[in-house]
């Protein structure tokens, strides 16, 4: 009996011990999830605090695909070299004035331009697609329509990569898309022309056309290709492309057919760009480095 009334306390004990372990486990991991938010706008704000970067810095990387951990890890230099690089002189001007307002104070740290009439407003773009994002009334941009357009996106990021199994943040498809307003210092005046699309995994991936057609534009130093299908009555336009073909099977003229090679994503811009225009044969590449959206929704088009 001794023998079992020690068998049973030592039980007692070893579950009283189990359970403390446990409430201790529980509640440190309470207290790390409590660290470490989830909601976008806490988490920018952190790295604002730790990084000493302008909050619109941040807004503006998440804008050219960059996730929050990768901004993280950035130092300041290397966050001004990025923003800048294809700023002009007068974008420039704005940015550097954003940043000197913030640090002698009299500016706030998020500085935001009154958004163009008539954009419309979505507070969380899904798979790291940033927060307080305006779009340009055309491409009809809302709460209600944003979670089908990613949706869209992601298919044809897949598509275009021709790899069917990938997902965010391995490919990234939702940071910038058609008639995305540029909103912060020296982006102010952009409104973007089509949807970028990024290979992460692979930076020097192969892209592949979704549609058939014929070359109405190429060129090997500017890295696009456009791609004329009368049938939709539309051209795509594929920028920031390595190996284009400007005088073999992407001459000018020469048919285009559906899933054929284009180029690779290359690594200076670190993302393929799609637009949509309606011009016939259109030769252009409509920058996007103004208020006017001139192109039409990629999506249904790319999936």
């Amino acid at each position: 009996m001794r023998r079992d009334l020690l068998k049973r306390k030592t039980t007692v004990l070893i579950i009283s011990v189990i359970m403390v372990l446990c409430s201790v486990t529980f509640a440190y991991a309470t207290d790390e999830s409590a660290q470490e938010p989830t909601d976008p706008k806490a988490i920018e704000k952190n790295i604002s605090e730790q990084k000493h970067f302008a909050l619109f810095q941040i807004d503006a990387l998440v804008d050219m695909g960059y996730t929050y951990d990768e901004i993280s890890k950035m130092s300041l230099d290397q966050v001004n070299s990025i923003l800048t690089k294809d700023l002009n002189a007068e974008e420039l001007a704005s940015y550097n004035a954003a940043i000197t307002a913030i640090k002698n104070g009299t500016s706030p740290d998020a500085i935001l331009a009154t958004p163009p009439a008539g954009y419309t407003h979505v507070a969380v773009v899904p798979d790291g697609g940033g927060t307080d994002e305006w779009f340009h009334p055309n491409v009809n941009t809302t709460e209600s329509t944003i979670s089908g357009i990613v949706t869209d996106a992601k298919a044809g990021a897949r598509k275009i990569f021709n790899n069917y199994s990938l997902n965010y943040p391995d490919i990234r498809y939702s940071y910038y898309i058609c008639g995305e307003w540029g909103e912060d210092p020296g982006y102010e005046n952009w409104c973007h022309e089509g949807v970028d699309l990024k290979n992460a995994v692979s930076p020097t991936a192969a892209v592949y056309s979704p549609i058939s057609g014929v070359v109405s534009k190429s060129s090997t130093s500017g890295k696009y290709v456009n791609i004329y299908n009368s049938s939709l009555g539309i051209t795509m336009n594929f920028q920031h492309l390595n190996n284009v073909d400007g005088t073999g099977k992407l001459l000018e003229g020469q048919p285009v057919s559906a899933g054929q090679f284009l180029g690779n994503q290359n690594t200076t811009d670190g993302h393929v760009h799609v637009q949509v225009c309606t011009h016939a044969s259109c030769t252009s590449v409509h920058s996007g480095r103004d208020l006017t959206l001139v192109c039409i929704k990629p999506y249904q088009y790319i999936k």
